[in-house]
């Protein structure tokens, strides 16, 4: 019996010490052999003998296999895969690994170089013809003076079969941060051919439908399943279950259906009151109005939905910046300085009371160093629920 434990102590002991087990295991073989020796009978010492020649071998065959597994597992990380689990590194699954090249690392300049985020490739069509663009998030650029992100001009890295290829990003035009938040890039025509570009969702993403997001968080792959939960003017809310470890960098990501479409791009994440994590991304449809406003000198429009009601149109350098509830009587019922995205369920709760809402609008200002809030008020827009219109 003592023999069966100390046989099944060992065995364990090599499976999750593989590496202990390549140094002393030779030794500890041979003080288990000694103490058998010294306490068996002689008709027991040959069995006992030959069992633990089975064990050493195969406890060999375990330390060949470990090793062969932190061969791959340096491989895999050289190549830019992240681990799901501190013990377990995985390549993305073979379903996903086409579109490794429909997203890429962006990574600033200079001293900043470590600073990486992610980035998304995608086509689209424009007075029918098919292009070519890359988008990252605009907030990664460099939201304020002081900050150095990835600042007006950094590489795009791809990966490839020879691993990843560094190649120049131009940035063409950009959003405000706390309404779009997306920056648009154009490659060099050399350079298009190195990406696979996503086509984008035609459909809307349905309650029960499959969603994978994919991109960079600290400069590794990450593959992460959400689940749909509800869609904002401004965004995509989605589950989310990448660990805050792996989180930084994320923005700028891929977020795909079912088909793997491309439905969003990440712009951040959060908790909510119930402690659940929360992933945003924005509409594959707003790529779009940044792609008319590249090709028009940067004018372009998009809607802005409460309730299903269109109660103003904005250009892509516009943003919220304060917001006012008011009665019957015009009295002002609720209002709310926006910081930082726009606060659409808190709206929502409080409409059954309001009739007019009141918006202040004014200009994201790209300076070329950094993209500036400017809160100089540049136009006011007051709808009304009843009536249905702009009031002002």
């Amino acid at each position: 019996m003592i023999k069966k434990i100390l046989i099944f102590l060992f065995f364990v002991f090599a499976v999750t010490q593989p590496a202990c087990a390549q140094r002393n295991g030779e030794r500890i073989f041979r003080q288990l052999r000694k103490w058998l020796t010294t306490r068996q009978t002689a008709v027991q010492l040959p069995a006992a003998t030959e069992e633990l020649s089975h064990l050493s071998a195969a406890v060999h065959d375990q330390v060949a296999a470990m090793q062969q597994l932190t061969a791959t597992r340096a491989d895999l990380s050289k190549r830019g895969f992240v681990p799901v689990h501190p013990d377990l590194w995985k390549p993305l699954p073979p379903e996903m690994a086409a579109y490794t090249r429909s997203v890429f690392r962006a990574r600033s300049l200079g001293e900043q170089s470590e600073v990486t985020f992610s980035g998304v490739a995608f086509k689209t069509t424009y007075l029918g013809q098919e292009e070519m663009f890359g988008v990252v998030a605009a907030h990664a650029l460099s939201p304020e003076p002081g900050m150095s992100l990835l600042g007006s001009e950094f590489t795009a890295e791809v990966f490839g079969e020879g691993g990843f290829t560094t190649v120049p990003a131009k940035l063409v035009q950009v959003s405000a941060t706390s309404t779009l938040d997306l920056a648009l890039i154009k490659f060099r025509p050399e350079d298009e051919k190195l990406f696979t570009p996503l086509a984008l969702a035609k459909q809307e993403v349905s309650a029960d439908e499959k969603i994978v997001g994919l991109g960079f968080g600290q400069g590794k792959w990450v593959l992460s399943k959400r689940s749909f939960l509800a869609k904002t003017p401004f965004s995509i809310r989605t589950s989310f279950t990448v660990p805050w470890v792996n989180r930084g960098g994320l923005c700028g990501s891929a977020v795909l259906n079912a088909k793997h479409e491309l439905l969003g791009i990440h712009t951040g994440s959060t908790r909510d009151v119930e402690y659940r994590d929360i992933g945003y991304a924005t509409p594959v449809e707003f790529l779009n109005t940044l792609v008319e406003a590249y090709h028009n000198n940067g004018n372009a429009t998009f809607p802005l939905y409460l309730n299903g009601e269109k109660i103003a149109s904005l250009q892509p350098d516009e943003f919220i910046s304060f917001v006012r509830l008011k009665d019957d009587q015009g009295r002002i019922i609720w209002r709310r300085e926006v910081r930082d995205k726009f606060p659409y369920q808190k709206i929502v709760e409080r409409l059954p009371r309001a009739r007019y809402i009141e918006l202040s609008i004014n200009k994201a200002i790209w300076t070329g160093n950094y993209l500036q809030q400017d809160h100089l008020l540049t136009r006011s827009v007051e709808y009304d629920f009843k009536t249905r219109r702009e009031v002002r």
